[in-house]
This record gives structure tokens, sequence and C-alpha cells, in this order.
């Protein structure tokens, strides 16, 4: 008896055949602005191009690159092995400090009686005349103790020197000075300090997303979300295609502050899958098996079975392994906003943009903001609800495209106030060398059309995130509207 079941075969076939068929024009091109993926607008025509194109793709895959598929998939189910004990390090000898000139020196004996001609003083050293002589300070008269005692209520005096010429500092006190220069250690200021400090646009910046799965997760998170605890790579490796596959994102969400210990088997840890229509679906999971669950839904279908209604999520961005500007900047935010809406707020990884910490995503209609501080982001949010955009710390919204993002920014501007879900596009004409022409759909109080010419043109290079190892350009939008 053997694991493989003929289910496995034709999991691995129809990935080989979509890998194939991403390679084909016809599937590469952009269907109608506005098309509705989940409801009925799409024609029937389309779905038999898409049809042909995957039968073609599934009868060019062979034995051997289906072998070759298959051969990934148990490599990355099986368990890694364990890593060997770490290496005890010897510590460094510290270096010999040389005597100062003028000071007194001694034979490493250390004799009882100091040298000839050497002044000691019972007052400076605590010690009577004609003990061991104390260190003195150059060409002094009087003798000074070798240690001085560390006052009371304060640092040492010589701590910010000791920092100053880079000494290792302890974890505790490299957040505090963080914190407080906002410094990266040998690099300066943060990325996102130098973002706000440049003026770097925000506009046409959210990260592309029409479903999401949140996936309660309190423990610490990795650099690269799906690598936490808890996450085998096989699963990992369902949820990242599944979300790629239905142009979705997978967040890991905590809630805000100190995380005590939580007993899953008698309180469950949550998951939902949120869709931009305005459908949330929950569930909760404690082993790999509800998280294969939760996968199916994000794929098939997020919408429940029955009307339910949930109020709108706020995740803020303090993936602090990621970038460590979402962290300091996050939190504060995260702990603000749960302050006054505390069951709809939740911290989450990674959402793009660490130069525009702190982050944060209103679902379910996908409105990203950006450059937010705990003073100002209640009031953004407030905003938001009750159905007026705030454009000063607008990112884009996540269903669209970063063209079709600018253009319907620049009509909440200029035409607004009016609420995420009050503009769409109808049309977008590329009229040159990037440059593009969108038509504007919108709803009460805003004009029935609008019209929108957007330009992208490229910043010059800088650090856009803080573990980049050299500075890159970046896309910048602006949009007009012209009638």
């Amino acid at each position: 008896m053997h694991s493989w079941t003929r289910r496995h075969v034709a999991d691995e076939l129809v990935r080989a055949a979509v890998r194939r068929a991403s390679d084909d024009p016809s599937l590469r091109a952009a269907l109608p602005v506005g098309t509705d993926l989940v409801g009925a607008g799409v024609a029937s025509a389309q779905v038999e191009d898409v049809r042909e194109a995957l039968l073609r793709a599934l009868a060019e895959v062979d034995a051997t690159e289906l072998a070759a598929g298959l051969a990934g998939a148990a490599r990355a189910a099986q368990r890694p092995a364990p890593l060997l004990p770490w290496p005890r390090r010897t510590p460094p000898t510290p270096p010999t400090r040389p005597p100062r000139s003028g000071c007194a020196t001694t034979s490493p004996r250390r004799s009882s009686r100091p040298p000839a001609g050497v002044r000691t003083c019972a007052a400076g050293s605590g010690r009577s005349p004609g003990a061991r002589p104390a260190r003195c300070r150059r060409g002094a008269a009087v003798c000074r103790p070798r240690h001085r005692r560390r006052p009371r209520g304060g640092a040492h005096p010589g701590a910010a020197a000791h920092r100053r010429r880079g000494a290792r500092v302890t974890p505790a006190r490299r957040v505090r000075a963080e914190v407080t220069d906002d410094v990266d250690a040998g690099r300066g200021p943060h990325c996102a300090t130098l973002a706000r400090r440049r003026g770097d646009p925000m506009l046409g910046t959210a990260a592309p997303g029409r479903r999401w799965l949140l996936i309660e997760h309190p423990a610490g998170w990795a650099r690269a979300a799906l690598d936490s605890s808890g996450f085998t790579p096989a699963l990992a490796d369902l949820l990242q295609r599944t979300a790629l596959e239905i142009g979705g994102r997978v967040l890991l969400v905590r809630r805000p502050g100190r995380r005590a210990h939580r007993d899953v088997t008698v309180d469950p840890l949550r998951w939902a899958v949120v869709d931009v229509d305005g459908s949330q679906r929950w569930g909760t999971w404690r082993t790999e098996a509800d998280l294969e669950e939760a996968a199916w839904v994000l794929r098939v279908d997020g919408r429940p079975a029955a009307a339910e209604t949930h109020p709108p999520l706020l995740l803020v961005c303090t993936h602090g392994t990621h970038d460590v500007c979402c962290a300091m900047r996050g939190r504060p935010v995260a702990a603000a906003l749960a302050a006054v809406w505390p069951e709809q707020t939740w911290e989450c990884s990674h959402v793009g943009g660490d130069r525009f910490a702190a982050n944060l995503l209103m679902l379910p209609d996908g409105t990203v903001y950006g450059g937010l501080d705990a003073t100002d982001a209640v009031q953004t949010v407030r905003q938001h609800l009750a159905g007026a955009v705030s454009p000063e710390h607008l990112r884009g919204f996540s269903p669209y495209p970063p063209v079709v993002q600018a253009a319907l920014a620049a009509v909440l501007r200029e035409r607004g106030p009016a609420g995420a879900t009050d503009v769409r596009p109808r049309s977008v004409h590329e009229t040159g060398a990037d440059e593009w022409v969108v038509g504007v759909a919108g709803q009460a109080p805003l004009p029935a059309t609008s019209t929108v010419r957007v330009r992208r043109s490229v910043q010059p290079p800088a650090r856009l995130t803080c573990a980049a190892q050299r500075d890159e350009p970046a896309y910048v939008y602006t949009a007009d509207v012209v009638e």
C-alpha cells in the first residue's frame, strides 16, 4: 500500500496545466473593466475560450513534468530534519588596558608597598597610608579611587558615549533607542521616517486583493508570515497557492496588546474569509485540517450560506520581523483603535508599503490608509465609517490596479467627500507611454460620470524598506479630473 491516490495525480495535473496556460496570450488578455467575476457577468464566449486553453494545456503536460511536480509535493510534505545543538562560543579574552602616563604601575605580584615617589591618600582611596596605591589622575597630586559608585536614579555617566562608540546594545536598550531616536543601528533613520521627510506620494500603492483569508495566530510571526510556528510547509504551500489562484491574500491576525498564554483546546483560534462584496465567513481552528477547510472556503466561495451581518474590520500592520517600522508605528495605532473599536481591531501581518507605516487595511471594501499616527488614526476611521474617505492618508483600493486606484482617489479628492463604495471604474484607455484616461462612475453626492487623466512617473532611487541593501526607484501616480 502507498499514500498516493489518483486525486494527487489530478491535482498536480491541473496545476501543471494552469502553469502552461498562464503563458497563453489569450488568457493574459484583460477582461473589460468592471466585469463581475463573482456573479453572472462573465460572457459564455470568454468561458469557452478559457476552457479550450486549459484543455490544450492539459494535453501538453507529459509524464516527466507530472513526476517532477509530484516529487516536489512529496518533498514539501516531509518533516524537516532536526537541528544540531548550537555550538557554544568561548567568550573572547578582554584586552589588557595599558597603564596611563603619569600613573603608578605595579608588578604582576602587586607589591603591598607603593613605589618610591608615588603619593597616596586616605581620603581618596579609603586606604591607610602605605597601602597599595590607587590610580591617580594625570599630573594630580591627590589620588582618586579606582572605581566609582554609579549614582542612584540615573544611568552611568559614560553610557551615552559608550553607545556612540558603537558598543553592543542589549535588545531592550535597542528598542528604547529606536523608539526615542528613530534611528536604525548604523544605517540612519528608518524607512518610514525617510519617506515622510521626502514626502513620498502614497497614491496607487495599495497591494491588490479581492478576497482575504485571516488566520488568528497570537504567537510570534516569522518574516514570511506562513513560515511561522504551526504551519507545515505543505499547509503553507496550500494556503499560498490558493490565494494566488483566486487573486486573494492570506494574513495572520492577532488582538492588540500583551498576549497571554491561550489553551486552544478550550478557546480555539479563529479564521475568516472576507470578500470585497461585503461577505464574511468565520470559523475556528485547532489543527491543520481546520485550516485546510478554510483554504477550501477561500477557493470556492467565502459567502455564508445564511444571511449574516458583520461589522467592518480594522487591520493594522504590526509585522515587525518584516520591517521594524511596521511594529514601531503600527502598534500605537492598533492600541488607539482598539480603545474605540475593541472587537473590530486586529493587528495583521505584512500588507505592503513598509515606508508608509503605520498602514491600515479596512475590510471588506479593501481601502488602505498609510502614514497614520495614533492621534489621527481614530479620526480617519470615524470618517471612513461615516462614508467619507480621508484623502490625506489614502493609499488606494485593493480591488483595483494602481491606475484605477489613482483615478478613484482623484474623484473623491476633488468632488467628495464620499465613501469608498460610491465610486467604481467604467473604462480604462491607455493614451500613451505611461498615460491613461479612466472613466469613473459615481453615486450621489458624486457626479454620475467623471473622466480622469492618470500619469505614471518614476521617483529617484531611495531607501524603500529598512532591510533594503541599496536604494531603489518606485512608481509615482498623479491623477487629475478633466471632466
